[in-house]
């Protein structure tokens, strides 16, 4: 149950059996530390329940460490205190696995919660936390997930992620050794065709290169979130991990309407469709 739900950092059971030591005593660096803060991994409920670390109030996935998720289950019970709206959530694939979400909703807000309703499979967004002994969803959003397939890409990206993470393929990709004779998208950057590394800036500055990576304007139809997505993915493997500043994004798109950039990114970021990086204005898509 949601409220039950053991502290495993320090267990040796499921998917990471044995592998404790490796979980609990190695310092992860700090690009593992940003991505775990950032990126809203896709986590069964299963599985979160049986690696959600109550002490620092983190999903674990090997030397990973998440912050935030995204998860599908089916409501079995809502409950509203004042501006508070509570999920009871279980495993679509295991009703025993069960977790809570919460909503806060400012007074006077105008979000409507008529499609969430007790039966239903729903997409959960949000930060992890846990206090007085119950473990909890801190939900930036919360949809409806009404077709099978979205449920069944959900379940294959939860386990690409898990298993990404787990084997630390993160890294691998990046050392020439770990990565000699792996092919298409697995290929490391410098071996795919028509792979450009960023240049450096000829005064060395590394940090504009930084907040703008070196490519050629991005152009595409679209509404703006399209488009933005569309410039995001074009950067190279190292700007992607890096990030985008939201100037250099507009410069890309050739827009001038900062604040609808701004409020377009955010509305990305609560969507689980992307994530901030080094800081608050610079992002990356999943």
């Amino acid at each position: 149950m949601w409220n039950e739900t053991a502290d495993h950092e320090h267990g040796a059971g499921g998917w990471a059996g044995g592998e404790s030591s490796f979980m609990t005593d190695r310092k992860p660096d700090s690009k593992a530390a940003t991505l775990g803060d950032r990126l809203p991994v896709p986590v069964t409920i299963s599985n979160l329940n049986e690696h959600f670390s109550a002490t620092d109030d983190k999903y674990i996935i090997g030397n990973f460490r998440f912050a935030t998720v995204q998860t599908v289950g089916i409501v079995k019970e809502i409950n509203q205190e004042g501006t508070t709206w509570s999920y009871d959530l279980c495993d679509p694939n295991n009703e025993a696995m069960e977790y809570r979400a919460l909503k806060y909703e400012n007074e006077g807000s105008n979000s409507d919660q008529s499609s969430i309703v007790e039966g239903t499979r729903v997409r959960a967004i949000g930060k992890l936390k846990s206090f007085d002994g119950s473990n909890s969803i801190m939900l930036f959003n919360i949809t409806p997930v009404t077709d099978d397939k979205d449920f069944t890409i959900f379940e294959l990206e939860a386990e690409a992620a898990r298993l990404f993470f787990q084997k630390n393929m993160n890294d691998k990709l990046k050392s020439d050794a770990s990565s000699r004779g792996f092919q298409g998208m697995l290929a490391p950057p410098k071996s795919r065709a028509g792979q450009q590394p960023i240049q450096q800036s000829s005064q060395g500055s590394d940090k504009k290169e930084r907040l703008y990576p070196a490519q050629s304007q991005v152009k595409v139809e679209g509404d703006l979130r399209q488009r933005v997505t569309a410039v995001l993915k074009g950067v190279s493997e190292e700007a992607h991990e890096e990030g985008s500043n939201i100037l250099w994004i507009a410069e890309q798109l050739q827009e001038k309407d900062i604040k609808k950039l701004r409020d377009c990114l955010s509305g990305m970021v609560e969507n689980g469709l992307a994530y901030t990086t080094t800081d608050e204005e610079t992002f990356s898509v999943i």
